[in-house]
């Protein structure tokens, strides 16, 4: 075996020692330059940092202000304040809203009471956002609908007196309202491809429509609206319907699926009853999720590992 063969190989290990001490030099570089805020904290040359997301640092002062506020416990007020902002940038990137109403809802399950204290209104916070991001556990879709009725004058539906005194007559009025709605979703639907109306304010403008409308004589019936994850997951209100669910799922994010017809029941014997149309129906998407293969808890983790949050109290 030849001498330089042999001094190389004594000189490996040298080798892999030195490399393996680089190595945890840049490590270690890298753990203090990330933490700096929280290690200069530590070394009183700055304010003592409980935990940081996306850079944004949250003092240990807020902390146990929030924890004395609320009478909970240091790491259970660093959650919520690093959650809040996990979620709240979650949500952005996401175009999630809560809704006023939700929110007070939330506050009142918690309290009992609407509440503008800091705790309940940053738990409500929290747990409405947690309670969007756990749905993408499971498919669903979420936009709005513009909703037209116009089957008052059908026959035989169930708890819908016509008033007509006769069958002419019946149709007659039947034809008036299903014209009216004809034309009232041929402008609309021209006005959305024309951008002269956004989705919203299509929205407003049948709901504030004296035949047609939340004020009119289709007030019970099923109104234009947002639907949610709820409504598509538990299938509710109109995503009862297969045909409204199919028109959904074929439809991409932002996308708008021309006008359909929905037809609904009529009076029902036995379990067997005919079909007849009912409403004018525009679906827009806004979400899709595709399904998160794991628990809750898990996507809640990656998520907080995605805004790069950190919680230094033990």
């Amino acid at each position: 075996m030849d001498l330089p063969y042999l001094i190389s190989r004594h000189k490996l290990p040298v080798y892999i020692g030195v490399s393996l001490l680089i190595l945890s030099i840049f490590a270690l570089g890298y753990f203090l330059w990330d933490n700096k805020d929280y290690v200069f904290g530590q070394l009183g040359a700055g304010p003592k940092i409980a935990a940081k997301v996306a850079g944004e640092t949250i003092s240990l002062k807020s902390v146990k202000k929030l924890a004395s506020d609320c009478g909970i416990s240091s790491k259970e007020a660093a959650v919520l304040l690093v959650d809040e902002k996990v979620l709240g940038l979650w949500a952005a990137d996401e175009s999630v809203v809560i809704s006023k109403n939700a929110q007070i809802e939330e506050q009142i399950r918690i309290s009992g009471k609407p509440s503008t204290n800091r705790c309940v209104s940053l738990q409500a916070t929290v747990n409405l956002l947690r309670e969007k991001l756990f749905q993408n556990t499971k498919k669903f879709r979420e936009g709005k609908f513009i909703v037209v009725n116009f089957g008052r004058y059908n026959p035989q539906l169930p708890g819908w007196p016509t008033g007509a005194t006769s069958e002419a007559e019946r149709k007659k009025l039947l034809k008036k309202e299903r014209t009216y709605a004809d034309n009232l979703v041929r402008s609309i639907n021209n006005d959305l491809k024309g951008n002269k109306l956004t989705f919203e304010q299509a929205i407003e403008k049948v709901n504030g429509d004296p035949k047609v409308g939340i004020n009119s004589w289709y007030a019970t019936s099923a109104k234009s609206g947002p639907f949610t994850a709820v409504d598509y997951i538990e299938k509710l209100g109109l995503l009862r319907a297969d045909e409204v669910r199919q028109k959904a799922d074929a439809l991409s994010p932002g996308e708008i699926s021309e006008p359909f017809v929905q037809k609904v029941p009529t009076g029902v014997v036995e379990g067997k009853g005919s079909l007849v149309e009912a409403r004018w129906i525009i679906a827009k998407v806004e979400r899709v999720s595709k399904g998160y293969q794991g628990t809750a808890t898990e996507l809640l983790k990656k998520t907080r590992e995605k805004y790069d949050a950190k919680i230094y109290l033990k």
